[in-house]
């Protein structure tokens, strides 16, 4: 069992159970350290052990518990159950990681619990934590038993940037690449879309602007025989400016390798609007920019 340091100013105590060296679950323990005094079991049975009364850890009830799984079955349900009965209060949130993906169509998914993949993780905690800042309810606290599209309807909306500077937006086609600009547009951001270059030739017109962005935004999905400006080239033309890859159902090796082309970052292109933008302003250190959505 591990604890953070300097944690007295936290008000919450969550309880991290699993493997916490794989990367694919470094972002969400990140923002769970800064909000949470975080205490972590390598496995369940010590979590188990931690609170028995002859434990001498001394470790507080947890106000909720966030398992990470790194493949399917990895956590038996009998251990996590009994987890859960120690601490009937604590909800269970579960952070799945890659292989985890044909859980619900082959395995048997843990029962009773919130279930969230790796890569939106970070956002969807973010997400609680600033709603019960603002005196609402965080996710964690609604029943388990809603579906997706009751949580979305209830959800409260991360904050928004004022985004300065210039931004590039590398797809296949203009309308891949509208959804993206119109989000930066009512941020205030200048777009500017950029079609797939030929071959492997950096076009001479990017060249002279690149310097004028702030930051690029790359969509990995391809419609038919248009595919868009690959990786490595976009990120040269983006150059300096730091680029995110939008992927439709990215793994850890798809990560990867768009970290070792270039990329800073890879998010899911199915992604909440507000995820992506909270995402982006975290990498361009445009927190203190951020601005709360209406707070009726």
């Amino acid at each position: 069992m591990t604890r953070d340091s300097n944690n007295d100013a936290k008000k919450w105590n969550v309880w991290l159970v699993g493997r916490c060296d794989p990367a694919e679950f470094c972002a969400a323990i990140e923002v769970l350290q800064q909000h949470a005094q975080v205490i972590a079991f390598p496995t369940a049975s010590e979590a188990i052990n931690s609170a028995s009364p002859e434990s001498v850890a001394g470790s507080p009830h947890p106000d909720f518990i966030v398992l990470l799984q790194r493949y399917a079955g990895e956590f038996d349900r009998r251990t996590i159950a009994t987890v859960s009965r120690q601490h009937p209060l604590a909800p269970v949130v579960c952070v799945m990681g890659t292989y985890c993906e044909g859980e619900t169509r082959s395995g048997q998914p843990l029962e009773n619990t919130f279930r969230l993949f790796w890569y939106n993780a970070s956002a969807r905690l973010e997400d609680g934590f600033l709603a019960a800042e603002r005196g609402r309810c965080p996710w964690w606290s609604q029943p388990t038993t809603l579906t997706d599209e009751e949580r979305w309807l209830i959800r409260s909306p991360l904050p928004n940037i004022i985004w300065p500077g210039k931004v590039a937006v590398f797809a296949a086609t203009p309308d891949f690449a509208a959804p993206t600009i119109e989000l930066l547009n009512r941020c205030g951001a200048e777009t500017a879309y950029l079609a797939p270059a030929a071959g492997s030739v950096i076009p001479t017109s990017a060249g002279q602007d690149r310097a004028q962005y702030g930051c690029a935004f790359w969509d990995g999905a391809a419609a038919g025989r248009y595919a868009p400006t690959p990786l490595p080239i976009a990120v040269q033309i983006a150059n300096p400016a730091p680029l995110i890859a939008m992927m439709t159902f990215p793994r850890t090796q798809d990560v990867k390798r768009a970290t070792a082309c270039g990329s800073v970052l890879t998010v899911p292109k199915l992604i909440a609007a507000d995820e992506l933008i909270w995402h982006a302003a975290r990498l361009l250190q445009l927190d203190g920019q951020l601005r709360l959505h209406d707070a009726a």
